[in-house]
């Protein structure tokens, strides 16, 4: 009997507040007795969750909840057969579109729509009312069936439209848990800037939606239709409101595809970057520490006929040379081999690297050391003509051959593999199912660049280019294409996310606003699921757009210059809202 009688429920300011501890349970049964205020103020151990879509159907709180006052007018409605049941009916209209709009008004969400709503069953209901004695009780039922309508559209934004507010705050935790504290506190910060400008737009289109409506009213009051109360005409135009659900879904939806993006580890710079990145028609990517690993292996050196010289010998004259290239890839990796075999690397003097060319120095003989491409060698007066055959063997297996030359002649030819990143094919493939144009710039020799984007599927390349040459490549695609986005590594040998407009770092430590859009981790596959995720929801809003400038357009319309039926014009915004609410869900 004390279990039955433990308060496993206490009402607190019309509001359920659940108690049901086995802390409480104890305390009941011990004699101790709270007070409503004191248990409802009582601190909770867990942090509030978000709450979901059947935890927000309780802001209905049934049985005073406009769908049981709609759905009560809309049974009585066909019994009106007198004053008074009429009366009856038009009461319970008015009551369900009365806790209809003061339910919006108090609501933090932005429900800009259903108060004019509401108000138009009010005057749908008068009307039916005043012309009783003529249409008997179809009137009636068609105000009630709005009155459900609108009820309905109600519990559409319940279960739909959060407070931007805390979908905002959601996504900022999700921010704080995997970015860095001031990258974190600089996009939440952005975030709370763009929910304040949605509230403002918001509302801004309200007050011009009211000042439409009332301008309307005001029109028909002045000259009534010949067909029809004035007051039923005016209500249909205030039902016929579906125009202003897109504003609250746009904000809700872009924050929504945030959400999903950051749990999967991609963070956008906002709503604004999230727009662009579902326009990107074209993708450019550097070769080196993106599609491919940014540490070479040296997988072969070949010394040229009749050269007195051996591997060893050569590779550690390579290596004092690269030490002007500090952590090059390449550099590093013949330092890596000549550790390997256990030889020792001489000081090199005047050493000197020539950016995306290669380095030039003085061996400790005295003995001019050229290490790089064909380029930089016919630069110093070298020729290749000896060499071109073994470079162009190690090229067609897509590895990168640098050229060795000492004391004005090429000695050998070294063969550097960057192998291709995991996911990197599936990520070009991706790009391209979502009608993505791809370019690999490069600085390699063109046979070299070329085999990788055979190997990926890649459709264009741009090869033999010096740093300086691919930021005005880039910037000449970016003039001449649609809008472009750059992919690249954070360990990438030459960066170009400076220069482009827009940008994907994949395990980035750039800033958002710099880049647009960052990766928690180095698989390209993310670079592709961001694109992937802005253009479904892009397609998702022009598809609800297209839905309101189809079915809610021509419906406002109608509902002002002719006596559309009130249960007609109640549906249609409900049916346009039932699409347009899941915008960022089916973007998912």
């Amino acid at each position: 009997m004390d279990a039955l009688r433990a308060p496993f429920v206490l009402l607190a300011e019309a509001k359920p507040v659940p108690v049901c501890s086995e802390s409480c349970r104890e305390r009941f049964q011990a004699g101790e007795r709270l007070r409503p205020s004191r248990l409802a103020a009582a601190p909770s151990a867990h942090p509030p969750a978000r709450p979901r879509a059947a935890a927000r159907l309780g802001e209905l709180e049934f049985p005073l909840s406009p769908s049981a006052l709609s759905i009560a007018a809309l049974l009585v409605a066909p019994f009106s057969t007198g004053r008074w049941g009429a009366l009856a009916t038009l009461a319970l209209v008015a009551l369900g579109s009365v806790d209809v709009a003061l339910r919006s008004l108090r609501s933090a969400a932005p429900r800009a729509p259903l108060p004019l709503a509401a108000a138009g069953v009010v005057l749908v209901g008068l009307g039916a009312y005043a012309r009783f004695p003529e249409s008997g009780s179809f009137g009636l039922i068609g105000a009630a069936l709005a009155c459900v309508a609108v009820a309905a559209r109600f519990t559409l934004w319940v279960v739909h439209q959060e407070p931007l507010e805390r979908e905002a705050e959601a996504l900022a935790e999700t921010l704080a848990e995997h970015l860095p504290k001031e990258r974190a506190e600089a996009q939440a910060r952005a975030l709370r800037e763009e929910v304040a400008s949605s509230a403002r737009i918001a509302t801004r289109s309200a007050q011009i939606g009211v000042a439409v409506v009332l301008a309307v009213a005001a029109a028909l009051l002045f000259f009534p239709p010949k067909s029809g109360s004035a007051l039923a005409h005016i209500g249909a135009v205030f039902l016929s409101l579906p125009l202003l659900a897109p504003i609250a879904t746009t904000a809700r939806a872009h924050l929504l595809v945030g959400l999903r993006a950051a749990d999967r580890g991609i963070y956008f710079d906002g709503p604004r970057a999230i727009e662009r990145f579902g326009q990107i028609g074209h993708a450019i990517f550097p070769m080196h520490g993106t599609l491919t690993h940014p540490t070479a292996e040296l997988v072969e050196v070949r010394i040229l006929k009749d050269e007195p010289i051996d591997e060893d010998e050569l590779l550690a004259l390579v290596a004092s040379a690269q030490a002007a290239a500090g952590t090059h890839p390449i550099a590093l990796a013949c330092r890596g081999a000549c550790r390997r075999r256990g030889l020792e690397i001489p000081i090199a003097r005047r050493a000197r690297a020539l950016e995306g060319r290669g380095v030039v120095s003085l061996a400790a003989t005295g003995e001019e050391v050229v290490v790089g491409h064909r380029a930089l060698l016919l630069a110093e007066g070298v020729s290749v003509a000896r060499a071109d055959r073994a470079a162009s063997e190690i090229e067609a297996n897509g590895d990168t051959a640098v050229f060795v030359a000492v004391s004005g002649r090429v000695r050998g030819v070294l063969a550097f593999r960057y192998p291709v990143r995991e996911g990197a094919a599936a990520t070009v493939e991706r790009l391209k199912d979502l009608d993505v144009d791809i370019t690999l710039l490069s600085g390699d020799h063109r046979e070299t660049a070329e085999s990788l984007a055979r190997e990926l599927g890649i459709p264009h390349v741009r090869a033999e280019l010096l740093p300086s040459e691919k930021l005005a490549e880039l910037a000449r695609i970016q003039e001449n294409a649609e809008p472009v986005v750059v992919i690249e590594h954070a360990e990438a040998t030459t960066s170009l996310l400076p220069a482009a407009k827009l940008g994907v770092h994949l395990k980035g430590t750039e800033s958002l606003r710099s880049v647009g859009a960052v990766t928690r981790d180095d698989d390209p596959r993310l670079a592709g699921e961001a694109i992937a995720l802005a253009k479904r929801l892009r397609r998702s809003m022009i598809a609800s757009g297209t839905v309101v400038a189809v079915c809610g357009l021509p419906t406002l319309t109608l509902a002002a210059l002719f006596d559309l039926s009130p249960a007609l014009t109640a549906l249609i915004p409900l049916c346009v809202e039932a699409f347009t609410h899941p915008t960022g869900t089916r973007a998912l």
